[in-house]
């Protein structure tokens, strides 16, 4: 067989692997993003100590999706649906001035964090528990 014939089939074969894993990729960013499973535990993890019931900087709570939602001091929106642009939280957990990045006074959240904080906004910031004031704590499901 000829090189070049060798060759062109190797190109197409190397096509088709990487748009397949193209489809894997985009249904993967596709998956919906689970406020309970996935969001809740983050903010509880990071957020809880100095965003609850005992401490409340800035006059903002995060202990139920209710409190998460309603603005604190600055009166912007905490979380705008399908707009990142307008969405509060997004904006201090990607700023890249540390006096504005949230969590104050600690590491940043890491980019798989915030790339689920993004594809929740993007999809809508839906809650999917049943009782919005509810305590975050009781809402995330237990691991498997």
């Amino acid at each position: 067989m000829p090189r070049c014939f060798l060759a062109l089939v190797s190109v197409k074969i190397l096509c088709v692997a990487a748009a397949a894993l193209l489809v894997v990729q985009s249904n993967t960013a596709a998956d919906e993003i689970s406020f309970r499973q996935h969001i809740a535990p983050i903010l509880l993890d990071n957020c809880l100590a100095c965003h609850g019931p005992k401490k409340a900087e800035g006059n903002y709570r995060i202990d139920s999706f209710e409190r998460l939602m309603k603005p604190g001091d600055s009166e912007m929106a905490t979380f705008t649906a399908a707009d990142l642009e307008h969405s509060e939280v997004f904006r201090r957990i990607t700023a890249e001035d540390e006096s504005e990045r949230m969590p104050a006074e600690s590491d940043p959240l890491s980019a798989e964090h915030v790339a689920l904080f993004k594809q929740w906004i993007v999809q809508g910031a839906k809650y999917d528990a049943e009782d919005p004031q509810a305590p975050l704590p009781s809402i995330i499901p237990p691991p498997h």
